[in-house]
């Protein structure tokens, strides 16, 4: 990683407990929306590999659904890496602005297991 996407992240994101997780995950912004999938959550944000080589925007809005939350989850999140591979699919990072307290309750309860949290 180079020094520039380092002074990107407000924080050392791999200090973080970041749980592994398959989730679809819906990216919204202003120009539509881009289909990604989940690779981990944390606190503060999540992990997503997105489809294509589609053009991307910082504001972004996330929609995803966690086993035993009801609703679907809209996290208003920034992106704050996005890396292109080959045109066909970007791995990115996306800092949530808020985090929803079921959602923290959520993820203090699947930080303590191992393994792959849920699949979509």
């Amino acid at each position: 990683m180079s020094d520039k996407m380092l002074s990107q992240f407000p924080f050392d994101r791999r200090k973080e407990k970041r749980i592994p997780i398959v989730v679809s995950v819906i990216e919204r912004n202003s120009s539509g929306k881009i289909i990604c999938l989940a690779t981990d959550i944390s606190f503060s944000g999540m992990a997503l590999k997105r489809a294509g080589d589609s053009l991307h925007e910082n504001r972004v809005v996330l929609e995803f659904s966690l086993p035993g939350i009801g609703d679907v989850l809209k996290i208003p999140s920034t992106l704050i890496r996005v890396d292109e591979n080959e045109g066909t699919k970007q791995q990115s990072v996306a800092v949530f602005d808020c985090v929803p307290s079921y959602l923290k309750e959520w993820i203090d309860t699947f930080s303590r297991f191992s393994g792959i949290a849920y699949m979509t």
